[in-house]
């Protein structure tokens, strides 16, 4: 293998909206510890856009990711779908249809990683959607998903860490 081809789907978390530079979200940082770790050359396709919500993933982001071939996918959204008042049933019902077609774009399901909605209620302007701890239920809203998998997958929660302005970044 030449390279990697990693897709990245999802939200402002993972375009990293906020940050002063692209290589500080997640998918560049992780693309670059791949490639550090391994010698294995990772060509990062990120389709994250600030503001998705899951029906935009579906409509905007799948079809592009049809043509890319990844042998590595990341998915994470959700937190635009809490705050514009999703239901967890209709949620739930998106999540399966995105990890479906994720599924069909071929990547083996080990390289398959769908992470959860990070808290998000410490950061600036999140007070008007409640903290998680005492208004807001996102137990159904946070999950996570490996494809193939009969039962979910998890992320060790000391990989990622929330960054002050909202972006994820590998803890290293």
């Amino acid at each position: 293998m030449e390279s990697i081809r990693y897709l990245a789907l999802g939200d402002s978390y993972t375009i990293g909206t906020g940050l002063d530079d692209d290589a500080g979200n997640f998918p560049s940082l992780l693309a670059t510890r791949l490639k550090d770790e391994t010698g294995i050359d990772v060509a990062l396709v990120n389709l994250g856009v600030n503001g998705y919500t899951t029906t935009d993933v579906i409509r905007e982001e799948l079809p592009v990711a049809q043509s890319a071939r990844p042998d590595l996918v990341t998915i994470l959204i959700g937190a635009n779908d809490i705050v514009q008042g999703s239901d967890e049933a209709s949620y739930r019902g998106r999540l399966q249809q995105i990890y479906q077609a994720i599924k069909q774009l071929g990547a083996r399901a080990e390289r398959v990683l769908a992470i959860s909605i990070p808290d998000f209620s410490p950061l600036p302007g999140a007070a008007p959607f409640g903290s998680p701890s005492n208004s807001a239920d996102l137990s159904g809203h946070q999950a996570t998903w490996r494809a193939g998998g009969t039962s979910p997958g998890h992320l060790d929660p000391r990989l990622l860490t929330t960054a002050r302005c909202g972006a994820l970044r590998i803890a290293q």
